[in-house]
């Protein structure tokens, strides 16, 4: 069907055509990561800009690449940094020519080719003023033979160090929520309907409040109770608040977490856990005993008192010796242990991305599991004879799920770095436990079982997202949606395939085994090449993304946000050197084939036979999770800054309103002395999905950086 409509002459087909031919994306290309120290500058370096042209520079960064690489040039929204080591790694030893050109063939990625002589030169002036190249009376050009290497530095740490160091950390507002009681095993275990005391509410990651005030009747009186205006202080914003005892706990961008009072939105205490200098997301926290789980954007994990705001313990997930890790998602806390992913596994390293647990009183580390197997232990032999320090990825970057009568965590795995076969060299192996769905002993550490979603996923279309512990007829059930697209229903207690649904369009498997639940690539996927353009659909963004999805259980329905669009990958030739790996490849995006134009799409399905109830469809795609509730409703916000409310039953769309910017993280709900609200936040920096519509639209899409908010709805008094 895409290749008809690529060879077809309509209009659409040729819009197609020729937007394919400009939207490949250059922060995908190739992302260096580099432990390596640039050559320093020469007093006698060569003019390479003059201060004018990085002057007219800055102003068309700020239009053209502060949004996906960050004011300070420090990457943004997974774009990587044109500033520092990792910059002078890849680019230290081309020319400054060559950097010109570059960006030329790939900036902006809507739009490639499309800014003048000047401008490119500009940016490019602008790139080296960053990395301390000193101007001259030469103006920067596109001709230019000078290695970049022989005029930029990467920046000192001691520079980076004093920064961080003007942010004063630990508590910033003080307060105290008054008459706190610690949080036990059975009150997270069996929440009381008013509160929301986990990121996704209960260990069975539902999404789902059993509060009813709000319904179908009177959602036409859902009016605003009450704002707050978050901070804006850079990064990604998509919290996951929590409620408790009428208190809300939200994280903030980046690395801040507040206290609010829930019936008036009046800050309590605020506490910065961490530094400004990480532009990662923060999408929750944990709540048990006394206190309150964070990790920060830079993988430290911190207790907090949750009366105050004061730090109790901070440990640090792993040892550092090659290099940082970041965490993007908050732990849980099970059985007493605060159980906690990684992200940032994309570099050839000695050490490699575990999830771990520590104690919850004091912050000890008690075990890890690696999510890469080494050679020599159970699934090493799947890496096809790579040796271990180039086996990378295996992130876990979404927030597990728990069952306290088995005493099992569950978490998914993201895929192996690089993304495609051709580039990472494994051939044809699993590479495990990669794309993977893990069930750990809590206590020990151990592996229960796995199963492996995608052996060998070669496309990015990884599996990390939510797990959801069902309950159905007597069969303990864990349900997960990746970025294919494709519903999978597994036993808990063993890991048994039991069944699968395709929610869309597409064409990376040609087959799922009905008996295992194995599925088979498309021969040119298999067959990849490195600079052979490789088709997939659904894309990089994902057919379901960490947008999490609602199991309204009175309906047995599971609620799900998806996007329907596809991309066409470049696999590239990463050089195996320690400390350098690429996360990906080249893009170029489109639409996914019969939707119509319509990128975002939210669709309910039934948990028993997995198939399709009610969809709903939207130019624009779903930025949050899906909330649905005891009053038949679903909440669900969107790139636009549109929030609905959703009737569970029919798909009718009965309520919605604008808010300030993108409506983004995880909506929750809570009631304080009988009157319920509904808390839904707002933010700035939506990552590759705002990359994906940026490329795929042609009217333009206006979503404000600044307001970062909690919105708080309740019916008119």
């Amino acid at each position: 069907m895409i290749e008809r409509t690529l060879r077809s002459d309509t209009s659409y087909g040729r819009r197609l055509r020729q937007r394919l031919n400009r939207t490949t994306s250059p922060w995908l290309v190739v992302s260096f990561l580099a432990t390596a120290t640039a050559t320093a500058q020469d007093e006698s370096a060569p003019s390479a800009y003059t201060a004018a042209q990085a002057a007219a520079g800055r102003a068309d960064y700020a239009t053209y690449c502060a949004a996906c690489h960050g004011a300070d040039l420090a990457g943004v929204a997974g774009a990587p940094p044109l500033a520092g080591a990792p910059f002078l790694a890849r680019w230290g030893a081309r020319t400054i020519g060559e950097l010109v050109r570059y960006t030329e063939l790939t900036m902006p990625p809507a739009d490639a080719g499309g800014l003048t002589d000047d401008e490119y030169a500009g940016v490019t002036a602008y790139m080296l003023e960053m990395n301390e190249a000193a101007p001259g009376a030469a103006p920067l050009s596109a001709a230019s033979s000078i290695a970049i290497a022989s005029v930029a530095a990467a920046p000192t740490p001691a520079a980076g160090a004093a920064a961080a160091a003007d942010v004063p950390l630990g508590v910033t507002v003080a307060g105290r929520v008054e008459n706190f009681e610690p949080l036990t095993d059975a009150v997270l275990r069996d929440p009381d309907p008013a509160d929301w005391p986990m990121i996704r509410r209960d260990y069975g990651a539902s999404n789902y409040s059993p509060l009813s005030q709000i319904n179908r009747g009177n959602i036409d009186s859902l009016e605003l109770a009450w704002v707050y205006s978050m901070t804006d202080r850079d990064g990604r914003d998509q919290p996951a608040p929590m409620a408790y005892n009428g208190v809300i706990y939200v994280n903030n961008p980046p690395n801040v977490m507040q206290a609010l009072d829930g019936r008036t939105g009046e800050l309590i205490w605020e506490t910065r856990v961490s530094g400004p200098l990480n532009y990662h997301p923060m999408r929750g926290s944990a709540l048990y005993g006394d206190k309150l789980y964070v990790a920060t954007t830079e993988a430290h994990l911190l207790a907090l008192d949750a009366a105050t705001g004061g730090i109790v313990w901070e440990a640090v997930l792993g040892d550092r010796g090659d290099g940082g890790f970041t965490a993007s998602s908050g732990p849980i806390v099970a059985n007493g242990k605060v159980l906690q992913g990684m992200g940032t596994c994309q570099q050839y390293r000695d050490e490699k991305c575990f999830i771990g647990a520590f104690d919850a009183a004091t912050g000890e580390e008690l075990w890890r599991f690696e999510t890469v197997a080494r050679d020599g232990v159970p699934g090493g032999d799947t890496w096809n004879g790579l040796p271990d320090i180039f086996r990378a990825g295996g992130d876990v970057w979404i927030t597990g799920s728990y069952d306290p009568e088995l005493n099992l965590a569950y978490f998914g795995v993201a895929q192996a770095k690089p993304w495609m076969r051709a580039s990472r060299k494994t051939g044809d192996g699993a590479a495990l436990y990669t794309t993977s769905t893990l069930a750990l002993d809590v206590d020990t550490g151990e592996l229960a079982w796995y199963f492996q979603h995608a052996p060998g996923e070669t496309v990015d279309l990884d599996e990390v997202f939510e797990r959801v512990l069902i309950d159905d007829d007597g069969q303990k059930l864990v349900v997960t949606i990746g970025k294919p697209g494709i519903i999978w229903k597994l036993d808990r207690e063993t890991g048994q395939y039991l069944d699968h649904a395709e929610t869309m369009f597409q064409n990376v498997f040609t087959s799922i085994d009905p008996e295992t639940g194995r599925p088979e690539y498309r021969e040119d996927i298999v067959g990849q090449r490195v600079g052979n353009w490789v088709q997939i659909c659904p894309g990089l963004s994902g057919g379901h993304n960490w947008p999490a999805m609602g199991f309204h259980k009175p309906t047995r329905r599971l609620v799900i946000p998806l996007m329907q669009a596809c991309n066409e990958l470049l696999p590239l030739d990463v050089p195996l050197e320690p400390g350098l790996t690429s996360v990906g490849a080249g893009w170029r995006a489109y639409e996914l084939p019969g939707s119509n134009g319509n990128l975002g799409r939210l669709a309910a399905f039934d948990l028993g036979s997995l198939e399709e109830v009610w969809s709903f469809e939207q130019r624009v795609p779903f930025m949050s999770s899906a909330l649905t509730t005891a009053g038949g409703l679903v909440f669900i916000g969107d790139l636009d800054r549109s929030l609905k409310a959703f009737d569970v039953e029919t798909g009718d769309v009965l309520w919605q309103t604008r808010l300030g910017t993108a409506v983004q993280g995880f909506p929750i709900s809570y009631s304080i002395d009988g009157r319920q609200y509904v808390a839904v936040p707002t933010g700035w920096g939506a990552g590759a999905q705002l990359f994906y519509v940026s490329a795929i639209l042609e009217e333009p899409l206006r979503v404000p950086e600044a307001g970062s908010a909690l919105y708080v709805f309740a019916l008119g008094e």
